[in-house]
């Protein structure tokens, strides 16, 4: 793995994936009011519940946020009721939590947004 092309393609690599995720962040900086660690905490509650009510916000969904975020219980807690303020986290009768219609709009358009630069930057990897 010292070969120069190996080295100039991981660069190059690097560059592409940064034009394609720098754009995402500073996005989801300005919805989420400044706070990146709430884009950390609705990611996961998405990548783990897809289409799925999420258990209650109060023990162990908590606990498995902070375990994977790595940001602490009593944060993930706040920043749950702050998701739900924004308008992107609902609570039904059972205390279950869901993306809201808002959210999952706002979420695949930030996804459609992302999946273009990241073509375009794939595409500049092959010429």
């Amino acid at each position: 793995m010292n070969h120069p092309e190996a080295r100039l393609d991981l660069s190059m690599l690097s560059q592409q994936l940064g034009e394609a995720s720098v754009p995402l962040l500073r996005e989801l900086y300005h919805l989420l009011e400044h706070d990146l660690s709430l884009a950390l905490v609705l990611g996961e509650l998405g990548r783990t519940n897809a289409g799925r009510r999420i258990p209650s916000a109060r023990h162990n969904q908590c606990h498995d946020l902070s375990l994977a975020t790595g940001i602490p219980r009593a944060t993930v807690r706040r920043k749950l009721h702050k998701l739900q303020s924004l308008g992107w986290l609902e609570t039904d009768a059972r205390g279950r939590l869901a993306l809201t219609p808002l959210a999952r709009e706002q979420w695949s358009d930030i996804n459609r947004r992302f999946w273009a630069r990241l073509r375009q930057a794939l595409a500049h990897l092959e010429e």
